[in-house]
């Protein structure tokens, strides 16, 4: 048993991409492709090229079975009607957990890869509707702006930093909510995740939510204890300095009123640290 849909079936795997992709064209209805423009699945619909990046990430995800993918869209399409608002979820909805400062979503590398940051340590388990709304949150605003990229292949890159996660911090229920939202309803969206300086805890956690994610997903999971191996692979111009980067940090809530176009020229985000006073980043918008 997997968290996702991706690991059924691949008897469809060695067919001409291509060739099953116009299938599916074919056989999606006109009010299913509509009910993907009304929910933001496909947030585009006069971009051809979007429409079909789209629906080739869940049939890549479905191994190319047609039918599977048909169904997995109507679900997707229904679950998005009821959890993500046309234009997002606002953040009034996930305060609490942007009050926690422990995301941010830097921008697009040259690679078009945009780079989430958790930072498990200033996280606290909190009920369980707001875990789901915010990894939504999070997730959504990384899809946007890989489909904003005019280069790469639509995926984004994530770091996990452990560093000083106690026990408290140790959330069975929002690891699980990562893995099963991201292979579910974000279907291909994942390069590669790296978790940074793990303590032996984690380990505990991991083995209990790692045999419920999709294998093709653990592939992409890497235990890191320096920072070499995350630079070899995320261009240093994305990340922020404290991770051996050139960059500024952005948190997740300022990354989506950039891309909302707020009308602030300049937003102010208090990024609190534990053992230090509050310090106020601010970032153009």
């Amino acid at each position: 048993m997997t968290l996702g849909f991706g690991s059924k079936g691949h008897e469809h795997e060695h067919e001409d991409p291509n060739l099953v992709l116009a299938q599916l064209n074919e056989q999606l209805s006109p009010n299913l492709k509509q009910a993907l423009i009304n929910t933001d699945a496909i947030s585009r619909p006069e971009d051809e090229a979007h429409v079909q990046s789209v629906l080739n990430r869940f049939l890549v995800a479905d191994k190319f079975d047609v039918e599977r993918t048909l169904l997995r869209l109507e679900k997707h399409a229904a679950w998005r009607q009821q959890n993500v608002p046309k234009g997002g979820i606002p953040e009034t909805s996930v305060l609490d957990q942007i009050n926690q400062h422990k995301v941010l979503l830097q921008p697009k590398g040259p690679d078009g890869r945009p780079l989430l940051i958790i930072r498990v340590a200033r996280h606290f388990a909190t009920t369980t509707t707001g875990c789901e709304t915010f990894v939504t949150f999070c997730l959504e605003a990384a899809s946007r702006l890989c489909d904003t990229a005019p280069v790469g292949d639509g995926k984004l890159l994530a770091l996990f930093d452990l560093q000083g996660a106690k026990w408290a911090n140790m959330d069975r229920h929002a690891l699980s909510s990562c893995f099963s939202i991201l292979e579910r309803e974000f279907p291909e969206r994942i390069h590669k995740i790296f978790m940074y300086d793990a303590p032996t805890i984690f380990d505990l956690l991991w083995k209990i939510v790692s045999p419920f994610v999709d294998p093709h997903t653990r592939k992409k999971v890497a235990f890191i204890q320096g920072l070499e191996p995350f630079l070899n692979v995320v261009d240093k111009s994305i990340v922020p300095e404290v991770y051996g980067g050139v960059c500024e940090e952005v948190a997740v809530e300022v990354a989506v009123r950039r891309m909302h176009g707020s009308r602030e020229e300049v937003e102010k985000v208090i990024i609190e640290d534990k053992d230090s006073p509050a310090a106020v980043l601010e970032v153009g918008a």
